[in-house]
């Protein structure tokens, strides 16, 4: 499967801190959010450098959700060991959407602007 970015342009442009591997494991879903987010639409060449970026963005925030779930699993909302607690407010529903949000967040960051490729419309 064909991404926008590369490792190279995630290391050396975005200045990202993951090892390739770890990138290679996230870059598919990003690829695939922004494709979700744009509809399926061709990427004009004034975009293309937004579109990476986004793609980065996403691969990103795919590993801090990933460390996330690591620290405390997303169908436990509470953890208690002696005065020490963490909670995570609502449900793993909610946790999803919270999530999802964030995903589109950042494709709003970077796909608006000069052209707005995630615009449904006619």
């Amino acid at each position: 499967m064909l991404t926008f970015s590369s490792f190279e342009f995630y290391r050396d442009v975005f200045n990202g801190k993951l090892s390739e591997d770890d990138y290679n494991g996230f870059v598919i879903d990003a690829n695939a959010e922004i494709k979700s987010q744009i509809n399926g639409r061709s990427v004009p060449a004034e975009m293309m450098d937004a579109v990476k970026l986004c793609e980065c963005a996403l691969v990103d925030l795919a590993s801090r959700h990933k460390k996330s779930s690591e620290m405390l699993p997303d169908d436990i909302s509470s953890v208690s060991n002696d005065d020490f607690k963490v909670t995570r407010g609502g449900s793993c529903s909610d946790l999803t959407k919270v999530r999802n949000g964030e995903r589109r967040d950042v494709c709003v960051r970077f796909l608006q602007t000069p052209i707005n490729l995630m615009y449904r419309g006619m």
